[in-house]
């Protein structure tokens, strides 16, 4: 439990006081996107398939706390350090870096306890975390996407006064 809870406060603290090169709605909406992505992955790998899980079997309530306590901040620092990588060598040296320290981190969460496997394999997770950032990443691309075609419209339809 140690590690569950210096977790959740350490990444929080650092999402809150690192240097923001996003603009805070962009933060918030993707974060709101890596807790409904991470809840839709779980809801098949930990409660229908029973691979993994938090804490105990089935739905658990520190689970939630897991989900809403540590994906919105990883987003939130992970995402506001690749928009400052230029070029393609050092957003692939950051997102191998982010996906060794997910990775560690989850064969910590395994020997303290509150993370479990059930089938599931570390390998696994070794595949699906460059996914997952990429994910986070084309969602984040998306949103900008949507808010610069949204600021076009508005100017090609002002009129001259």
């Amino acid at each position: 439990m140690v590690l569950f809870w210096t977790t959740i406060v350490l990444l929080n603290f650092f999402a809150y006081i690192i240097p923001k090169h996003l603009p805070r709605w962009q933060l918030y909406s993707t974060s709101i996107f890596a807790v409904m992505l991470q809840q839709s992955i779980d809801v098949y790998f930990d409660l229908k398939w029973d691979l993994y899980g938090y804490f105990n079997k089935g739905v658990d309530t520190l689970g939630f706390v897991v989900e809403y306590g540590i994906f919105p901040a990883v987003n939130m620092i992970f995402l506001n350090f690749w928009v400052i990588r230029k070029g393609f060598q050092s957003k692939l040296g950051y997102l191998l870096a982010c996906c060794c320290i997910a990775i560690v981190y989850e064969f910590m969460a395994l020997k303290s306890g509150y993370f479990y496997y059930n089938g599931w394999k570390l390998i696994y997770s070794m595949m699906q975390y460059p996914i997952l950032f990429l994910i986070l990443v084309g969602n984040l691309r998306l949103i900008q996407h949507f808010y610069n075609k949204q600021r076009e419209e508005r100017i090609s339809f002002r009129h001259p006064d």
